[in-house]
């Protein structure tokens, strides 16, 4: 499944044409970032993104993770004796990113939006009984993009965004053995940040 997914998504980028010049760097116009966070959580993450023109990126992303119980506890809304883990078996998504500044060439503010699905494995710890959940969302975010390092490292740099997802079409309730209930919220905040480098 993942050689499959990562060769369409080599296959989509790839067929892109180049519009428009990036004053800044016109031959960078790819953008390959990780988010910390993921990896904290024992999990991964991979975020394309390719620069369309000045103004405008698209990209794709590709990651996992097992939530803390405090994340698990703000994103699900449990009822009855629960214990429960959520794990992130794969997220992906396809996203665009508009930049606001006319002379700022995919650095400073951007607004933008991401649609996607997320596949979950739910465990009640106190049984073990693990069920499937899947949704999937849109997500309009703002965030800013900066490069710290201008004189020695011109290409690295670091993403912020606040998101909000909203998912659209889910798995709805879940029942366990222990006759708990879980669903999705009907909406997530995200704050993300992105570590990256433009070739």
């Amino acid at each position: 499944m993942y050689r499959t997914l990562l060769f369409l998504l080599y296959a989509i980028f790839s067929s892109f044409p180049s519009y428009g010049q990036i004053p800044d760097n016109p031959e960078r116009k790819w953008f390959l970032e990780a988010r910390p966070i993921q990896f904290v959580l024992n999990g991964y993450s991979i975020v394309g993104h390719y620069a369309v023109n000045d103004r405008m990126q698209i990209g794709a992303s590709i990651f996992a993770a097992t939530l803390s119980d405090g994340i698990t506890d703000l994103i699900w809304d449990s009822k009855g004796p629960l214990d429960l883990e959520a794990k992130q078996d794969i997220v992906f998504g396809l996203s665009y990113r508009y930049f606001l500044g006319k002379n700022k060439s995919h650095r400073g503010f951007f607004t933008g939006a991401a649609a996607g699905a997320e596949f979950y494995t739910l465990t009640n710890r106190d049984d073990r009984q693990e069920l499937p959940y899947t949704f999937y969302y849109v997500a309009p975010r703002l965030g800013y993009m900066w490069y710290p390092l201008r004189k020695k490292a011109p290409n690295f740099y670091i993403s912020g965004e606040a998101v909000v997802v909203v998912p659209i079409i889910t798995d709805g309730t879940v029942s366990f053995n222990s006759e708990a209930t879980t669903e999705i919220n009907r909406i997530l905040t995200s704050p993300l940040v992105g570590i990256g480098y433009r070739f």
